[in-house]
């Protein structure tokens, strides 16, 4: 075999089988045959899979991975013996092994920061850990693209119509499952143990938080739109003199900026536009503030004018004022 592995482009090669002696039976011929094309046949699924040379996992810091680091548990029979805590038993300190991060089984490329890992740490004079007050363990998963090709050519997905949105399905199924699980060993283990607090935070919850704030807070914004209204048809209503009263200019103020936001998130909903956090929880009040904002410097300025001219002339005199503070301000 080639002293190399190459990808689909580069496999390797096998010196064909040669039976030497002409005394060799053909059948023997034919078996040498069969197993050359059965090693050839290995050896181009290894290069399929590892599309790499022995220099560039050596490049990579691909070495012995895992296999000489300490074990948690020494008495683990998965424990390899080439751990250097294996044959003496003794318990690692994770502290220490934790100081300045930890790498993974491609050592010059997959390296977790301290700060990824603990917090709050508490160092002796050397710098080592000997103190933390959280621990973050990370399980890592496939995307639902790498699922959907792992298991594309597998017998066990050929009557459930395979596809990458049902990888995903299964993913963010795990991801709950694997929540509930944790919360629920916590929840068993709060009185046998120290009662130490797991908080279990995948990326599918993540998701699920931000589809809830997504969605409209329809009684929040209503609340909110109500109580508008009376503040502006309160504030700016005069009881002694009605002509010069606003509370009819408070109300249309308020329902024409309700009018508004509604229109501008039916139309993006119309578009197809997706809503996130801040369209939702942000964009509403947002605009209900600014809008009425706009509505009092209105009506605060027209009641400021004089009485005796036109109203042609107010109007203008109140546009102009308001325009001018406005983009002072």
């Amino acid at each position: 075999m080639a002293g190399r592995l190459g990808g689909p482009d580069r496999a390797g090669a096998l010196a064909p089988h040669s039976g030497q002696g002409g005394g060799r039976a053909g059948g023997g011929d034919m078996e040498g045959t069969g197993r050359t094309h059965a090693l050839s046949s290995v050896l181009c699924a290894l290069t399929c899979l590892f599309p790499l040379v022995f220099p560039d996992w050596v490049q990579a810091g691909i070495t012995t991975a895992y296999q000489e680091k300490p074990c948690l548990d020494p008495t683990d029979p998965l424990c390899p013996d080439t751990a250097p805590n294996k044959h003496s038993g003794q318990a690692p300190d994770v502290g220490a092994e934790l100081t300045g991060g930890c790498y993974g089984f491609a050592s010059k490329y997959m390296h977790w920061p301290e700060e990824l890992i603990v917090g709050a740490p508490t160092a002796n004079k050397t710098g080592h850990i000997v103190r933390a007050e959280a621990l973050q363990s990370l399980v890592q998963l496939m995307g639902s693209k790498n699922l959907y090709e792992y298991f594309l050519d597998t017998y066990r997905v050929h009557h459930i119509d395979w596809s990458q949105e049902k990888a995903a399905m299964i993913l963010e199924a795990w991801q709950d499952k694997f929540t509930e699980e944790v919360l629920k060993e916590t929840k068993r283990l709060h009185n046998l143990t120290r009662p130490y607090q797991m908080l279990p935070f995948t990326s599918a919850a993540l998701d699920h938080l931000l589809q809830d704030f997504s969605e409209v807070p329809v009684v929040r914004v209503a609340l909110g739109y109500v109580f508008m209204v009376v503040y502006a048809c309160v504030s700016l209503a005069r009881l002694t003199d009605s002509v010069r009263s606003a509370a009819g200019l408070g109300l249309a103020g308020v329902l024409l900026v309700t009018a508004s936001v509604a229109a501008g998130l039916g139309f993006c909903a119309l578009l197809g536009l997706p809503f996130n956090a801040s369209t939702t929880q942000v964009l509403p009040f947002l605009a209900l503030g600014l809008g009425v904002d706009d509505m009092f410097l209105l009506a605060h300025t027209f009641l400021q004018t004089v009485d005796d001219t036109s109203i042609p002339y107010q109007v203008c005199v109140v546009v102009v004022v308001v325009v001018v503070v406005v983009v002072v301000v």
